[in-house]
């Protein structure tokens, strides 16, 4: 695994109101990311993850209703991090 060191800035925005951005495949940091992705096991929540990807692909499901719920999962739980 190779190590990023170049520093990211994140903001945080209106999940319902996302705008499309380019994004450059000879970055880095998202070939790290793509490489991660490749080797995460399948999730036992495979139907419901579908499912709350097609809600948000047809903008019926609101992001800002379960952040919190989200930002809670992850603190207590920095392995889903990972």
């Amino acid at each position: 695994m190779s190590n990023i060191t170049n520093k990211k800035t994140v903001s945080i925005i209106d999940g319902n109101q996302l705008a499309a951005k380019v994004i450059d495949s000879t970055d880095d940091f998202v070939q790290f990311c793509v490489d991660r992705m490749k080797h995460l096991p399948d999730s036992p929540n495979a139907d419901r993850v579908q499912a709350i990807k097609e809600q948000m692909a047809n903008g019926t499901y609101n992001l800002d209703a379960h952040l919190d719920d989200v930002a809670d999962a992850l603190l207590s739980d920095p392995s889903l991090l990972l």
